[in-house]
C-alpha cells in the first residue's frame, strides 16, 4: 500500500465527515494549524495538527505506527475520547486505520 491510499483514506473520511449534519461542509480544518494538510506525502510527514506532528518522524519503519499521533487520533483521540477526529464522527473504520498504520510501519512508501 502506498500513500495513494492513504490519501483516499484520509479524504473519504473527511466526505462522511462532511455529509453528516451538522457538520461543516466544506470541513474547515485551518484550526488544526498551518501545516495541517495530507494533500502530497510530504505535506502528511510534515503535518502538525494543534500543536503536534501527525506522524512522528521516530515512529516511521520500526513496527511503532500505532504510537504515531494520527493512528492515536483516529481511534481513541489524543486527548481523550472527546477528541477522538473526525470530532464527533463518523470516525474511519478500524480497518482503514489499520492500514494507515501498516503504511506507517512499512516506512510510509510511495
Amino acid at each position: 500500500m502506498g500513500f495513494a491510499r492513504v490519501k483516499e483514506i484520509l479524504d473519504q473520511g473527511i466526505a462522511n465527515w462532511q455529509s453528516s449534519p451538522p457538520n461543516d461542509n466544506p470541513a474547515d480544518l485551518s484550526g488544526h494549524g498551518p501545516t495541517f494538510s495530507w494533500s502530497m506525502k510530504p505535506d502528511l510527514l510534515a503535518a502538525v495538527g494543534h500543536g503536534a506532528r501527525l506522524i512522528q518522524p521516530e515512529v516511521i519503519g520500526n513496527g511503532k505506527g500505532s504510537q504515531a499521533n494520527l493512528i492515536i487520533d483516529l481511534r481513541t483521540g489524543l486527548r481523550g475520547p472527546g477528541s477522538r477526529m473526525p470530532k464527533g464522527g463518523p470516525y474511519i473504520p478500524e480497518s482503514q486505520v489499520k492500514e494507515i498504520e501498516d503504511w506507517i510501519n512499512a516506512g510510509c512508501p510511495d
